[in-house]
């Protein structure tokens, strides 16, 4: 889950938005959340206010491409918001209204319900658990979600047999690892959502080719501010695959070059290493991994929001900060315990510390951002680093590696 700083109105507000993956790990669409700035948590809002900041505040103040992307947004619906026709604003193409579990099935939700239907708007029920006054909102929906954590194995195979008789899609919620998604997968769910791609079921013995080790070095050679060029460019050629990639990137309209470059050394040369440093650090996390795009995405955002935070801190160890939090979902990318993985790598000790056990000054700034991107305002604890600098680089963050991964794709 992350969180979008919104421009402060009456209240501080956030929209939080949290992944829904489909069953190739793709992302599909994101729920938006309510969250509030944590030095407003004494406020009071209540569901529909809620809705209605986030849908103002997505729609009119950052745009709905800033938010979700090319993707679906999943909005929040109380009774009120339904009744009240406010979802009949929102583009029908680009949204999924979700019903949430409180809402009674009443006859003006029902009759608000089949409107949006003929309106062209999908409907999700949210956290859905059977009971019989509930029967008439599954004719009425597109999407039905299950939260898991709040059923037995025999629960959730009883429910998804209702499921089945009605046109309806499946989506897990609470999906925490890779077992749990593995059996949803079996039982027929079309959608996920939890944290199983950051808490990954760790395949003991399994190895990956050695090449991506070397990748893995070459990503902390490039984060020494002393590296000379002709460092970067033995590294790059050791892997014919990455010079190639990194050359058509080059000579992509990306970077509007009036002339064509046919060499590593003339690319380095002519750009300079920090202006080519993102593209390499793209190049060699993409080509480590099949796992979703997401996921990468992730682990740019958390290094780039470390290495600003780290400016307020210990300016001169900002690199090493931008390494913690690249690295910091390798074990997810590579299926291998996050310990093996930096032993083959020359790192310093207080990375491998941060990476491995979360411990010193780097694994505690990197568990606030991981706590900041999930929304989780009362768990982060670093004084020395304000709300308002945690926004801004968060903002930044997010930017820097959406650009990113964005342009990437024109070259892929």
């Amino acid at each position: 889950m992350s969180a979008i700083e919104l421009p402060s109105t009456q209240l501080p507000a956030f929209v939080g938005r949290q992944p829904i993956f489909d069953r190739k790990q793709a992302v599909y669409g994101y729920e938006l959340l309510f969250r509030m700035d944590p030095a407003a948590q004494a406020a009071r809002v209540d569901g529909t206010t809620s809705t209605a900041q986030v849908v103002l505040n997505t729609f009119l103040e950052l745009g709905l491409d800033t938010v979700v992307g090319p993707h679906r947004a999943f909005v929040n619906a109380t009774r009120d918001f339904l009744v009240g026709g406010f979802a009949t604003h929102l583009p029908p193409e680009r949204i999924v209204i979700e019903v949430l579990e409180d809402v009674p099935p009443d006859a003006d939700v029902q009759f608000a319900l089949r409107e949006l239907r003929h309106a062209g708007y999908m409907v999700a029920l949210d956290d859905f658990v059977f009971r019989e006054e509930l029967r008439p909102l599954l004719s009425l929906a597109d999407l039905v979600k299950l939260d898991i954590s709040l059923l037995d194995e025999r629960g959730l195979a009883d429910h998804v047999t209702l499921l089945k008789q009605y046109n309806l899609t499946m989506l897990a919620e609470r999906v925490e690892t890779r077992e749990e998604f593995d059996r949803c997968l079996q039982l027929g769910f079309e959608y996920f959502q939890g944290f199983f791609l950051a808490r990954p079921t760790i395949v003991r013995g399994q190895r990956r080719a050695g090449n991506q080790f070397s990748m893995l070095r070459l990503l902390v050679l490039l984060e020494d501010p002393q590296v000379a060029i002709d460092q970067v460019e033995e590294a790059i050629s050791l892997d014919p695959t990455l010079s190639y990639r990194l050359l058509k990137v080059i000579n992509s309209a990306a970077f509007g070059l009036s002339r064509e470059v046919e060499s590593l050394r003339q690319a380095l040369v002519l750009l300079g290493l920090k202006r080519i440093h993102n593209w390499v650090t793209l190049l060699v996390m993409a080509g480590m991994s099949k796992k979703p795009p997401e996921l990468l995405a992730t682990s740019l955002t958390r290094a780039k929001m470390c290495e600003l935070l780290a400016t307020q801190l210990v300016a001169d160890r900002a690199p090493s900060f931008f390494t913690v939090g690249l690295f910091s979902t390798l074990d997810a990318m590579l299926d291998l315990p996050m310990a093996e993985i930096v032993a083959s790598v020359p790192l310093s000790e207080d990375v491998r510390s941060a990476l491995v056990d979360g411990s010193g000054m780097m694994g505690q700034l990197l568990r606030n951002v991981i706590h900041y991107e999930r929304c989780e305002w009362d768990q982060i604890a670093c004084h020395a680093v304000s709300p308002a600098q945690f926004r801004a680089a968060y903002l930044s963050a997010i930017e820097w590696s959406t650009g990113l991964v964005d342009a990437s794709r024109h070259v892929a």
